[in-house]
């Protein structure tokens, strides 16, 4: 997960910081930028285009506002979660033209802070589309659309309908994600998904794409009982 932290204020962005960098001990894939101004924000989405999962923006700033930088940039993003950082129930009306996705009061505690990023977490693993990060750049690309998974090295390489993707990880960290969305491990390299199956044997699988991904002794009656009992819930 990508965040954007943006308010005028180094005090509170160093309130969020300290959480964030609490959180990312338990949750490693976790990255932000730091912005003192919606000026800055907003230079950045013009040049970086959408690469945050979630912004969180003091309201009261000097020049333009939280409110107004928000607005601005769900123009530009329709799937960014966004939210405001406040001391002031007054300002809440005048946020929903973005519609953000809650109010942080200051000072932050851990716990709220630990609260809404578990529920965003869990909101994108059980999401149709799978996101990830490499060379600075954020993709996301429809469950749907992956043919196979497998682990190159130290990188996930993501087979789709398009082409080949990779980035920077383990396999075995993204496995219940994959899981969840229809697909099953063939080997510890290899993660396919189910529906892009056209024949197996017992050392192999062959994909709609045509290539062959192999079938491990070790995982063999797992995946047989897993596909066995997809193709049953497809009749």
């Amino acid at each position: 997960m990508n965040i954007a932290v943006c308010d005028d204020d180094n005090n509170w962005i160093n309130n969020i910081e300290s959480h964030l960098l609490r959180y990312r001990k338990t949750y490693k894939e976790l990255e932000w930028n730091v912005f003192y101004s919606g000026e800055e924000l907003l230079k950045y989405y013009s040049i970086h285009g959408n690469v945050f999962d979630m912004l969180i923006t003091d309201i009261e700033m000097n020049e333009i506002n939280g409110v107004e930088t928000a607005n601005k940039i769900r123009e530009l993003d329709k799937n960014v979660t966004i939210i405001f950082l406040t001391n002031h129930e007054k300002y809440m009306r005048d946020c929903f033209k973005c519609t953000p996705s809650g109010f942080l009061n200051k000072p932050v505690s851990y716990e709220e802070l630990k609260d809404l990023l578990d529920r965003e977490i869990a909101d994108s693993q059980n999401s149709s589309r799978f996101s990830f990060k490499y060379n600075r750049e954020e993709y996301t690309i429809p469950f749907d659309n992956i043919i196979y998974v497998n682990n190159d090295m130290r990188k996930v390489v993501l087979h789709t309908v398009d082409g080949a993707y990779e980035f920077m990880g383990k396999l075995k960290d993204y496995k219940n994600i994959f899981e969840a969305h229809g697909f099953a491990m063939t080997h510890n390299s290899f993660c396919v998904n189910l529906s892009a199956i056209t024949k197996r044997s017992a050392v192999e699988v062959i994909l709609n794409n045509g290539e062959t991904v192999p079938v491990s002794d070790s995982r063999r009656v797992e995946f047989e009982n897993i596909y066995l009992n997809y193709i049953m819930k497809k009749r």
